[in-house]
């Protein structure tokens, strides 16, 4: 025991208090397996209450893998284009902090996830950041590859969500609130018992700059934001029942089946993968220790929120009637239908 005692003292040292790259990883594989667990309970209930195929890993058609080539080529070409355009400035900042790179990586992933599901979500955030770090010199790290997988994971885990709900606004207002109950008291117990954080709270020295939030003030700020988010999700739903009440003709698109779920994507990916995920990578590749890299993400959460909302909305809102994809038509087949054609 004092062997182990002294291994876990030495590690936590290392890596400034913190938990290991290793530890974060965990936390993407159990993401995945609730949804391996999940997909194989529907598979058996399609089977059995339907007599139809299930697909864990979707049989793409063609439109499907060209839409998919086109989100990954765009989130690819986005990094090349800031690359150029600050005359390699952005190319040493990839470098420096190669974290940026996949914060900036995960805006296009996340709508992948959301389109196109869990495994492909996945696909597409492993190929967007080894393209990237092809294409740019960048510096790889095995962490930042789950972390843009992970990105197109929980924005799958939205997409089954909305799926879940047949897109009805309603039921899916109570399955995300749901899930952003469960995943921000996750939050607010990680930050609590943070290794390194302590009665000294959230410290960021950097730039000259000397930031201290108290733990307790840092968890309820983000506690409230979870909340805030939830009664947006809500306050959504009303605006457009009553919308829909005063203006009786009905609007050709339904914005709030687009707004709600990117809304919560953005929160949950932020959250899981920003402030639990990413400081572990981000210790190991720079001078900075574990608790500067929380702290630094844990600040940073709402105002990333906020842009990702920004930026990621009007893209969706563009995207999808283009696209007029939906997966789902390529993981559910009747059992009649031959899987092998010759």
């Amino acid at each position: 025991m004092t062997n182990i005692m002294s291994v876990l003292h030495t590690t936590n040292t290392s890596q400034g208090n913190g938990i290991n790259s290793w530890q974060s990883i965990l936390i993407f594989l159990a993401f995945l397996i609730v949804f391996i667990i999940f997909t194989v309970i529907k598979k058996i209930y399609y089977s059995i209450r339907f007599q139809k195929r299930f697909y864990i890993i979707p049989k793409t058609s063609v439109k499907g893998i060209s839409n998919i080539a086109m989100v990954i080529s765009i989130s690819v070409a986005v990094i090349i284009l800031l690359t150029v355009l600050s005359a390699n400035t952005a190319s040493v900042i990839f470098r420096a902090w190669p974290g940026t790179r996949v914060t900036l990586e995960g805006i296009l992933i996340k709508i992948g996830g959301l389109l196109f599901g869990p495994i492909l979500g996945i696909f597409i955030g492993a190929m967007t950041d080894l393209l990237s770090v092809a294409m740019t010199a960048g510096v790889f790290h095995y962490g930042y590859l789950i972390a843009a997988m992970a990105y197109g994971l929980i924005g799958g885990l939205i997409r089954i969500i909305l799926t879940t709900s047949k897109k009805k606004d309603l039921p899916f207002a109570i399955y995300s609130s749901m899930a952003t109950i469960l995943i921000g008291v996750g939050i607010a117990l990680f930050l609590y018992f943070a290794p390194g954080i302590g009665d000294k709270g959230f410290n960021i020295q950097l730039f000259g700059f000397d930031i201290k939030i108290a733990r307790t003030l840092m968890i309820g700020i983000i506690l409230g934001f979870f909340l805030l988010s939830i009664i947006v999700v809500w306050f959504s739903l009303l605006i457009k029942y009553w919308f829909n009440k005063k203006n009786k003709a009905k609007t050709k698109t339904n914005w709030f089946i687009i707004f709600a779920p990117v809304l919560v994507t953005i929160l949950l990916t932020e959250a899981v993968v920003n402030v639990l995920m990413m400081p572990s990578f981000d210790a190991e590749l720079s001078s900075l220790k574990y608790t500067q890299w929380l702290s630094i993400r844990a600040v940073l959460f709402i105002p990333m929120v906020v842009l990702n909302l920004l930026i990621i909305y009007p893209i969706f809102k563009i995207v999808v009637p283009l696209i007029r994809y939906d997966y789902e038509d390529d993981i559910v087949e009747d059992k009649h239908i031959p899987i092998h054609v010759d």
